[in-house]
C-alpha cells in the first residue's frame, strides 16, 4: 500500500501523534493554573542586518546561486524539559509544507554532517523521528526539481549559545532557494501553526542580500 507523504498528510498524521503526547503530558502533569503554550517559532525573511552576514551562506548555497534566504527558528524552551527540547513533530510538518512550495520532486536529509548518512524521503524521516524518544533535528537538507537542487536548508542550533535575536534560544532551519517564495513559505507556516496549535511569534523582515562583515567585525568574531 502506497502511504501518502503529501504535506496534508504529514501534518494530519502528526497532528494526532501531537496531541496524544500532550494528553499524556497534560495527565501526568495536570495543574489547576492555566497552560501557556510554548510551541512557537519565528518566522525571518531575507537578512537581518547585523546578525545575518554573506560570510554565514553555506558553501553550497552560494556555488548553487540559492539567494533567496527564508529561515523558520523553533524554541527549544520547555519547562518540563532538563535541555533542548526539539519538537520534531512541528519540524517535519513545516519543512514537508516548504517543500511544496518549492515544487521539489526529490529530498535527501543529512542527519549527522559527521556521519554522513542520507535519509531520501519525508517518509522514512517520519519513521526515524517516530523511533526516537528524544529526537535530534538533522543538520542539512536538498530539495531538487528536475534533477537540479532548488533549496538548500540547513540547521543552526542556537539552545546551547544562546544566539542573537530573534535565533535565540531555538533550533533554526535556514532555506535557501533559487526562487522569492516568501509568500508562499509564510502562507504554509501560518497554517501549520493553526493545524498543530503553535504561535507564531513574529515574522521578521530582512533585505534580500546578505551584508558583507566589516573589519571590526570580524575581528570581534575571531577573538569570541
Amino acid at each position: 500500500m502506497k502511504i501518502d507523504v503529501s504535506a496534508k498528510a504529514i501534518t494530519t498524521r502528526l497532528r494526532r501523534v501531537s496531541q496524544l503526547r500532550r494528553l499524556c503530558l497534560s495527565l501526568s502533569k495536570a495543574k489547576p493554573s492555566a497552560i501557556r503554550n510554548y510551541r512557537t517559532f519565528r518566522l525571518i525573511v531575507g537578512y537581518l542586518p547585523e546578525v545575518d552576514f554573506l560570510d554565514d551562506v553555506p558553501a553550497r548555497a552560494r556555488q548553487s546561486d540559492l539567494r533567496f534566504r527564508f529561515a523558520v527558528a523553533l524554541d527549544t524552551f520547555r519547562p518540563d524539559s532538563d535541555g533542548m527540547y526539539f519538537d520534531a513533530d512541528l519540524a517535519l510538518a513545516l519543512i514537508s509544507a516548504m517543500s511544496e512550495c518549492i515544487s521539489c520532486d526529490r529530498v535527501e536529509f543529512v542527519l549527522d554532517r559527521r556521519q554522513p548518512h542520507i535519509v531520501g524521503s519525508f517518509e522514512n524521516l517520519l519513521r526515524y523521528y517516530e523511533s526516537k524518544v528524544d529526537p535530534v533535528p538533522f543538520d542539512e537538507a536538498a530539495f531538487y526539481r528536475d534533477g537540479r537542487l532548488a533549496c538548500s536548508v540547513h540547521t543552526e542550533p542556537y539552545d546551547a549559545v544562546g544566539g542573537p535575536w530573534p535565533y535565540s534560544d531555538t533550533v533554526t532551519f535556514s532555506f535557501y532557494s533559487d526562487g522569492d517564495c516568501s509568500k508562499c513559505f509564510t502562507e504554509a507556516c501560518t497554517k501549520i501553526a493553526r493545524d498543530l496549535n503553535a504561535q507564531i511569534g513574529g515574522v521578521f523582515q530582512g533585505s534580500a542580500t546578505p551584508p558583507k562583515k566589516t573589519l571590526q567585525q570580524k575581528v570581534i568574531r575571531f577573538f569570541s
